[in-house]
């Protein structure tokens, strides 16, 4: 019989294969144990998947926060560039991105309240080192929280955008040299002088 986090990693699974249309008893099934069973540790299908997306956004996330307590650079401008690489580079992953596309185009996601609070909520706390690199950074146009947090979010999407899109064959065939460039786009607005992507 599996363990309570085994079925969520085996749901984790099968709804990178099924999405919404997941069953309980698909879950069962590849967990060895009956439908019924798994009343036991989750009252409903959408209460399953909830607790599932919630382990796997604090994966993604707290993942981010030991990110930039171990980038080895020194320079804000490069710690922002590695964080933007890692981001991607994370949802290489063929699982990650199907969730990355569920979490920002499902309608059922919309519903989600909780999960959005969630995301919401661990967006400030790493938006909070973001804006505290900027503002170290000799560079850093303004030092004012507000403006800062304003350009971080625009490169949130931007790096969201490149990631969804990252099949697309205009995009595939230098997905490297289209990151250099939004980041040295992205980078001329929050700094006094733009500086060319090593």
């Amino acid at each position: 019989m599996s363990s309570h986090l085994e079925i969520i990693e085996i749901t984790y699974h099968l709804f990178c294969q099924h999405g919404d249309h997941l069953t309980l008893s698909q879950v069962a099934k590849e967990s060895g144990i009956k439908k019924q069973s798994l009343y036991n540790y989750f009252p409903s299908k959408e209460a399953l998947i909830q607790e599932m997306l919630t382990t796997k956004i604090e994966s993604y996330s707290e993942s981010i926060i030991t990110f930039f307590d171990g980038v080895a650079t020194e320079s804000p401008r490069d710690q922002l560039y590695e964080y933007g690489r890692f981001v991607i580079k994370y949802h290489m992953n063929e699982k990650h991105l199907y969730l990355r596309r569920w979490i920002t185009m499902s309608p059922t996601f919309k519903k989600m309240t909780v999960l959005q609070d969630l995301i919401y909520k661990y967006r400030l706390r790493y938006n909070k080192i973001i804006i505290e690199l900027l503002k170290n950074d000799a560079d850093s146009k303004s030092s004012d929280d507000a403006t800062l947090e304003f350009g971080i979010n625009l490169f949130n999407v931007g790096i969201i955008g490149l990631i969804v899109s990252q099949d697309n064959p205009a995009l595939t065939s230098d997905f490297e040299g289209f990151y250099n460039q939004f980041f040295d786009t992205f980078w001329s607005v929050v700094s006094k002088k733009s500086n060319s992507t090593q």
